[in-house]
């Protein structure tokens, strides 16, 4: 009896500790290829602001041998981005204007920038990618560990926020609406404060990334 109840508790032991080679649970990677000969700084980093761009990095761990998810989570950064600065420059037009006027204001302005900057972003992104051997509890399987990185120049990105705004204030203007040509007007007041505030902070800002090939 008692060396029946022995013996389950030690395959208990053994099973819980990791027989045959399974002592521990602890991930272990291997890096068996990778893009770069080394590791970008930038692959530490989420969203991150320069001297002249702000930069958008997402990872993803794949089975698949393609970057495009990675790449996906990295512009959906981006977008969100653009939206968070029009709400903030468009503050001024949901004063007093219909909720739907303010919103469809919003999409509109994340759609103008969005078309007229990806091409460029596009053209400058980064890509790290590693592939993998993970092994844990004695069991091995190949991954792919995927870091994009977007960068977003800053001029570019006032270049085009003045142009729909002016846009815009035309538009209203030949149209009469003068309530919201106004109100378009205090958004480009509060793009051009915008801007002064960032101008200020350029000093304690960080280098840009040198991107390696």
């Amino acid at each position: 009896m008692l060396r029946g109840f022995f013996l389950v508790w030690l395959l208990s032991l053994c099973m819980l500790g990791g027989c045959m080679d399974r002592k521990s649970g602890q991930l272990k990677l291997t890096v068996i290829e990778s893009s770069h000969k080394r590791a970008p700084k930038w692959i530490s980093q989420e969203r991150y602001e320069s001297k002249h761009y702000f930069y958008f990095m997402r990872f993803l761990k794949a089975e698949l041998n393609s970057p495009q998810f990675a790449y996906a989570l990295a512009r959906k950064e981006l977008h969100a981005f653009l939206k968070e600065e029009a709400e903030v420059i468009l503050a001024s037009v949901e004063e007093g204007a219909l909720e739907t006027t303010h919103n469809q204001l919003v999409t509109e302005f994340v759609v103008f920038l969005s078309k007229n900057l990806m091409k460029k972003i596009r053209q400058e992104d980064s890509v790290y990618w590693e592939k993998v051997n993970e092994e844990q509890f004695g069991y091995k399987q190949i991954k792919y560990r995927y870091y994009v990185l977007l960068r977003l120049n800053k001029k570019d990105l006032i270049r085009f926020q003045r142009q729909f705004l002016y846009k815009k204030m035309d538009k209203a203007e030949k149209l009469g609406r003068r309530l919201l040509r106004s109100k378009v007007k205090r958004a480009i007041d509060n793009l051009n404060k915008k801007i002064k505030a960032d101008q200020n902070k350029q000093e304690s800002l960080q280098d840009d990334f040198e991107f390696e090939s």
